[in-house]
């Protein structure tokens, strides 16, 4: 692969959680320049500008970054028509980017598009259409024409459509998003992707030397991603069901955490039976009454968050909050407002298809 001049990175991440992923990306890149976040708009995209070789910029975010989805190294931008003609538009900002800076005849490839809103062509359209831009471009720099792998090519290029926004560019991710950490072996049936998991913690505030509890912890991703991040936090993860504490403390031995969680099986609406101290954070990912619960026990989703705030207000630390993410916008509001708690930040995100919210909760003053 050649090295090109593009100083671009676009990042994707999640939709909601941007202004998290753009202050861990500035800690991470010493040489940025500028960052915009949702660029023409767009939900769950950063771009991202840095005075330094590209690809070792993207190496550092696809390495350390905990908050990202995918890094793409930025080949072109342009409008795209909504009609059939956009493909025409899709067609020239792929043959006249430079990616004939960096593929070469000898090197196989793969079009990966993605597609959001309304337009008359489906992706495979865009696949098709980008295929055939890099080919004829290749061929009139080479005079050979590139091979096309579409199941495990050298060079993946990404063409992301949004609306009426067409980006394309070198994805250094790969097919496997950075939200799909290894040490998933055991994974929850409702799992809280860890990304999200990762800028709860940041939305919480966590702090070293804390008190950190998960009373819902499912696959324990919340708590091994804090323990990743944290060396000297103490951290408590709370499952009714043990096969998912097993599962969790699972997760954290292939996490190499173990030694730093304490798992309990109990009950979330019980905690000041559990627990004789008090605790700084609770962080969690309840159950939605979607997934997780079926038929008439969605009945029994008021009651359990009810009962769960009640519970966990007699246990927070007076400067303590409760940081939650859910779709039950309105479960949340109407508990908070039977408990000695208030809200004190809330914010939209999408999570698994679904708009859910994040809310960060704490006594009352």
């Amino acid at each position: 692969m050649k090295a090109g001049n593009e100083n671009y990175l676009l990042i994707k991440t999640v939709p909601g959680l941007e202004d998290i992923s753009a202050i861990e990306i500035k800690n991470l890149l010493e040489n940025l320049e500028e960052i915009t976040i949702r660029p023409h708009g767009i939900l769950g995209r950063i771009l991202v500008k840095v005075n330094a070789p590209i690809f070792e910029a993207a190496q550092i975010l696809n390495e350390k970054a905990r908050s990202i989805e995918k890094v793409i190294v930025l080949l072109g931008i342009c409008k795209v028509d909504r009609t059939k003609s956009g493909l025409k538009n899709i067609y020239e900002v792929i043959k006249n980017s430079k990616v004939s800076n960096l593929l070469t005849p000898y090197e196989t490839f793969g079009v990966r598009p993605s597609r959001e809103g309304r337009h008359e062509y489906t992706s495979l359209d865009i696949g098709r259409v980008g295929g055939d831009a890099i080919i004829d471009r290749v061929r009139e720099i080479f005079g050979e024409r590139p091979a096309v792998n579409l199941k495990h090519p050298s060079i993946i290029v990404y063409c992301d459509v949004v609306g009426d926004i067409c980006m394309v560019g070198i994805d250094t991710t790969g097919d496997m998003a950075l939200h799909k950490r290894g040490y998933r072996v055991f994974d929850h049936p409702a799992a809280l992707r860890p990304t999200i998991a990762y800028a709860m913690i940041k939305i919480a505030d966590v702090k070293e030397k804390e008190i950190l509890l998960d009373p819902f912890c499912g696959g324990g991703s919340i708590l091994i991603e804090a323990a990743c991040v944290y060396k000297k936090l103490r951290l408590f993860g709370i499952d009714v069901f043990a096969q998912n504490i097993k599962g969790a403390y699972l997760n954290a031995v292939c996490a190499g955490v173990s030694g730093k969680i304490t798992f309990i099986v109990g009950d979330a609406t019980k905690l000041d039976r559990i627990f004789n101290i008090e605790v700084d954070k609770i962080i969690c990912n309840p159950p939605y009454g979607i997934r997780q619960l079926r038929g008439e026990r969605r009945k029994e989703i008021p009651q359990l968050y009810d009962k769960f705030l009640s519970s966990a207000s007699k246990i927070l630390a007076n400067n303590g909050v409760i940081c939650i993410i859910t779709p039950k916008r309105k479960t949340v509001e109407l508990a908070v407002d039977k408990s000695k708690l208030q809200i004190y930040h809330e914010r939209e995100v999408y999570h698994g298809g679904l708009k859910a919210y994040i809310f960060v909760i704490g006594k009352r003053d």
